[in-house]
């Protein structure tokens, strides 16, 4: 209805693109917010199954808030596209030409995006960039065109301000590595927090003044307490029971493996048995790895 509405698919094309990376550029301003409705919902609904539905219904409806807008317009380049080659050429074949440029285009994209800028510029830039190009494609269409609203000062001021808001926002670590728990506590602000950015997942090392964790997008994999004449608890328990319960299995010299590397605590309780002759840890996200060597000493025969 649009496209037989707008018979200028240059202009509407300029606009979608426009939108796209604003919508995009939004969900940075958006994600602080978006994290503390979900928090504080954990004590708007009670912990019984009409409270749970209710909850997750919340959560479905952030989710679409927070990425259909965008998916929305991109998804509208297509067919503007396709529809304006094919009308003003009079050749369909251009209707394959735009799919194909299309698929190698988020193919690219989203190899590019997760596996080098992810890991070099983290998510704040990775995601302002995009949409900071999204909206430079449209500006240019504009231009290129010769379309009137380029030259206003206003327009112009405004694309800047929509830019660069975003990315000079200071991003609070505590919120980004928050996660959603029920019964969420208040955030410890004088925990010390360093992310990285990995090609799977955002891993954060935690260390408060009681205890060491690490997460893996905002969800807590292990921790440690600092005070080692405390006997073991919590999640300390799990991870030595998860070595040593299959050890005292072991009669003979034996070989093992550990699917993914979290703390390092249990490999270190595992490296420890004389019977062991081989330790393979399988870990799929190198960051993990790296800020898990925050828990050294407890867990250096991993990496000695």
């Amino acid at each position: 209805k649009w496209m037989a509405a707008h018979h200028d698919h240059i202009k509407l094309m300029s606009w979608v693109q426009l939108a796209m990376g604003l919508c995009a550029l939004s969900t940075l301003i958006l994600f602080p917010g978006f994290i503390r409705i979900m928090n504080e919902a954990n004590y708007w609904f009670q912990a019984n199954a009409p409270g749970y539905w209710l909850w997750t219904l919340l959560k479905y409806i952030l989710c679409l808030l927070w990425m259909v807008p965008t998916s929305f317009f991109a998804g509208m380049t297509l067919p503007i596209m396709t529809s304006f080659l094919s009308k003003g050429t009079g050749d369909d074949s251009f209707t394959g030409k735009v799919y194909g440029f299309n698929t190698f285009g988020a193919i690219t994209g989203a190899s590019i995006a997760g596996l080098l800028m992810l890991p070099w510029l983290g998510l704040k830039l990775t995601v302002g960039l995009a949409g900071i190009l999204d909206v430079l494609t449209g500006v240019m269409l504009l231009a290129w065109y010769r379309y009137p609203i380029v030259k206003n000062y206003g327009f112009q001021m405004a694309i800047l301000v929509a830019c660069l808001v975003p990315l000079l926002m200071p991003y609070n670590p505590h919120t980004l590595t928050a996660g959603v728990f029920r019964g969420h506590k208040p955030l410890d602000r004088l925990e010390k927090i360093e992310i990285r950015h990995g090609r799977t997942a955002t891993i954060s090392f935690h260390e408060s003044r009681v205890h060491k964790y690490i997460k893996t997008n905002g969800k807590p994999d292990a921790s440690i307490y600092k005070d080692k004449e405390s006997p073991l608890k919590h999640d300390q328990l799990t991870q030595a029971a998860t070595a040593f319960l299959p050890m005292s299995l072991m009669k003979r010299p034996y070989k093992a493996a550990i699917v993914g590397f979290g703390s390092g605590i249990t490999a270190e309780y595992l490296l420890s048995d004389p019977m062991l002759e081989s330790l393979d840890v399988i870990e799929i996200e190198g960051e993990m790895v790296e800020l898990a060597k925050g828990f050294l000493p407890d867990n250096e025969r991993c990496f000695n």
